[in-house]
C-alpha cells in the first residue's frame, strides 16, 4: 500500500506587502514579537504531530530593527 501525500501551504510573509499600508491598529497587532511566536507555534505544531515540512519564512520580519538597519 503507498502512503498518502499531506500538502499544505501556509502564507508566513509577516508584513510583506502590507509594511506601507499598516494603521496604527495594525502594527500593535503584527509586531515582532508576535509574528515570531506564531512562527515558533506552526513548527511546534508541526513537530508533535511528526509532520515532515519544508518551508521559508521571510527573514527579514523574524530579526529586531536595528539588526535590519545594521
Amino acid at each position: 500500500m503507498i502512503g498518502a501525500t499531506f500538502i499544505m501551504s501556509l502564507d508566513c510573509e509577516g508584513k510583506w506587502g502590507m509594511a506601507n499600508q499598516l494603521t496604527n491598529s495594525l502594527s500593535q497587532v503584527l509586531t515582532y514579537y508576535r509574528l515570531n511566536e506564531t512562527y515558533m507555534k506552526i513548527c511546534h505544531q508541526l513537530n508533535e504531530y511528526e509532520v515532515d515540512a519544508t518551508f521559508t519564512f521571510v527573514g527579514v520580519f523574524t530579526i529586531s530593527e536595528s539588526k535590519y538597519l545594521n
